[in-house]
């Protein structure tokens, strides 16, 4: 629905991936530079994916809570699991870049628990055919 949105998340969220390559490389002394600060203008790019993200499926949430008794429920578990991984993973990135320092706790507890969502999300579980009766 909000293609620019989506576009914006998606383009933080590569401009997070190039320089934090650029910062692997600055470790492994490549390149010149400071990985500190690149790290920090990295995840800066991450934190912008994560809360635009945030935003737009806290969107697609409102508006299929909104529908009511027409609402798919499978639709409103996936939109929901979806909007805790964006707003946990805000908080790990906001640590991350320094932009808000929380505690390590916090950070480590919040992008586990993110990512276990998208291990959940990306191998859902086979259903399982229930065992038939013998007569």
């Amino acid at each position: 629905k909000n293609r620019n949105a989506f576009i914006v998340a998606q383009v933080s969220f590569m401009f997070w991936q190039l320089v934090d390559h650029v910062r692997w490389l600055q470790q492994i002394n490549w390149l010149p530079g400071d990985q500190a600060r690149s790290k920090r203008i990295s995840f800066t790019g991450f934190v912008i994916s994560s809360l635009v993200s945030l935003w737009y499926f806290s969107g697609e949430l409102r508006d299929e809570v909104a529908k009511g008794e027409n609402s798919t429920p499978s639709k409103l578990h996936t939109l929901r699991l979806t909007v805790t991984k964006h707003f946990l993973t805000l908080i790990s990135t906001l640590h991350i870049s320094e932009i808000y320092l929380s505690h390590e706790f916090i950070c480590g507890a919040c992008g586990a628990i993110a990512s276990g969502i998208d291990i959940y999300q990306t191998f859902p579980r086979k259903a399982t055919k229930p065992e038939e009766k013998t007569a």
